[in-house]
């Protein structure tokens, strides 16, 4: 029988081709697995806790994360002891059926975000990117984990209340560092948009800065009745009744620094505050803040402190019942 040539020809395209992509098929497959390979000796396992196998880009991740925990939680940890804990909290929360969730983490970076007086998040992520050196999302898992834990801590272990005697103490010892607050009477000017405004209102700032030097005790007086005074406490003579330093810097920090320099009862230099505004001020008073002012707030930092204590003693048993077993 006589067999076409173009048969012929056929067959030894078929088989030209057949071979041809089996051969770059191997290498495909060969390729895959030299991946695989490299990938296996990246992320080999570094130790497993429990169940839980760590890899080293998991340990590369927490290094990042522990220099920052470190300054936010005042304690020493490494890299290890953190990610053990976080995988114990991980754990733990997920038998006590506790989720924080991406809605739950939102939730409190709005918190955040307005309790900094800040307009979006945008704003708020690139202030806190800049100040911890932590990326955004990586500054998200910390969080993450500080919710899950102040939840297992209210559920999991019992912390005592600071007595007021511990309050009372804490504030002797740190009296200095709790700051002081003041008394003092301000004479704020309009802020002006033009040069020849300027002129116009430097001329009545130093006319009335010269009159009060020359009778001091007149302060009072003058700020109530002058028509330029725009301040909110002009009705009573300019005073501002007692207001920790610290409060009156969230406002202005130029006027803050002013009263913090000032011997009570003496008078400003004159300046403008951060608006632009000229402003003239007389400290009437200096003390330590406190005890009462301050007292909801040491108790809830002694608090922590106690929470802290017993966290780490409620983590240590927790441990001990874990296989920890190191790899590499």
């Amino acid at each position: 029988m006589k067999i076409n040539k173009n048969f012929y020809i056929i067959i030894l395209l078929f088989s030209i081709i057949f071979c041809s992509s089996s051969k770059k098929t191997k290498k495909i497959e060969q390729t895959q697995i030299d991946e695989i390979q490299l990938g296996e000796q990246v992320n080999s396992i570094y130790m497993v806790v429990g169940k839980k196998a760590i890899t080293k880009i998991e340990m590369e991740r927490m290094t990042k994360l522990v220099g920052f925990i470190s300054k936010v939680e005042n304690r020493k940890i490494n890299s290890e002891d953190f990610l053990i804990e976080m995988l114990i909290i991980e754990q733990i929360a997920e038998q006590e059926s506790i989720i924080v969730n991406e809605e739950r983490v939102n939730n409190e970076i709005e918190k955040r975000r307005i309790a900094a007086n800040l307009k979006t998040v945008d704003e708020f992520k690139n202030i806190l990117e800049k100040e911890t050196g932590l990326p955004f999302d990586l500054w998200k898992d910390v969080l993450r984990y500080q919710l899950l834990k102040q939840l297992i801590i209210q559920i999991q272990i019992s912390v005592p209340q600071p007595t007021d005697k511990e309050i009372e103490d804490f504030y002797n010892k740190h009296r200095k560092d709790i700051g002081i607050e003041v008394l003092y009477r301000e004479i704020v000017f309009p802020k002006t948009y033009t040069i020849q405004d300027e002129k116009n209102i430097y001329e009545i700032v130093k006319s009335t800065y010269n009159q009060i030097q020359s009778n001091p005790n007149g302060f009072a007086e003058i700020a109530k009745n002058l028509k330029e005074n725009v301040s909110p406490y002009k009705a009573g003579g300019g005073i501002r009744l007692w207001t920790p330093i610290v409060d009156i810097a969230r406002e202005d920090q130029a006027v803050a620094g002013a009263l913090f320099q000032l011997p009570v009862g003496s008078i400003s230099p004159i300046f403008k505050n951060q608006s632009g505004q000229y402003v003239i001020l007389k400290i009437e008073g200096k003390r330590p803040i406190p005890l009462e002012k301050v007292q909801e707030l040491i108790r809830s930092r002694l608090y922590y402190d106690k929470a802290e204590e017993a966290f780490q003693n409620w983590l240590e048993q927790k441990k001990r019942n874990l296989i920890i077993k190191k790899i590499a």
